[in-house]
């Protein structure tokens, strides 16, 4: 969401051989400068929630299926959404959307998801929606990101279609 060069970086070695405390060093200050400019979380710091909005309705519809998936798991599916939303709406092109999605599907065995429609109902309870619409952030090019765009229940459909598409 903040740093191209750190996602090529990342890319480009194997995920053991990362120097995962560098990385996440990197990705405190990315954080720390973005809360500290938005203490409020009422602009930029929402991009921090990247993956969030869908990933959030994931983990809540599968836990209340009484299904085990993880927080890290639901939000990674979540970026892969996300990711697609980006590109439907032309903000990263398709190599970038396939590299974000194979690298992430490289490293989590995630499973695929079933109840679109509970997962849709759970969106709308997300803390950044605003007047009963679905917000979310969107990527806009790897390595920045942009917030509060709104989203028809049916292109989130489409998303999570990808997503078990791609699996």
């Amino acid at each position: 969401i903040r740093d191209q060069k750190m996602f090529k970086n990342i890319l480009n070695v194997h995920w053991k051989d990362n120097n995962w405390e560098e990385i996440v060093k990197h990705s405190i200050k990315i954080k720390s400068e973005i809360v500290h400019k938005d203490l409020k979380e009422s602009g930029i710091r929402k991009i921090l929630n990247f993956g969030h909005t869908i990933g959030h309705a994931i983990e809540t519809t599968y836990l209340l299926k009484n299904q085990k998936i993880l927080h890290g798991e639901a939000i990674s599916i979540g970026m892969i959404c996300e990711s697609y939303l980006s590109y439907h709406f032309n903000k990263i092109n398709l190599h970038e959307l396939e590299k974000i999605t194979d690298y992430i599907l490289k490293i989590y065995k995630l499973p695929k998801l079933n109840y679109f429609t509970t997962i849709i109902e759970n969106a709308y309870l997300d803390k950044k929606n605003l007047s009963q619409n679905i917000r979310t952030c969107l990527l806009d090019g790897i390595g920045s990101c942009e917030y509060d765009f709104q989203l028809d229940p049916k292109l989130i459909v489409k998303s999570l279609e990808y997503f078990n598409e791609k699996l």
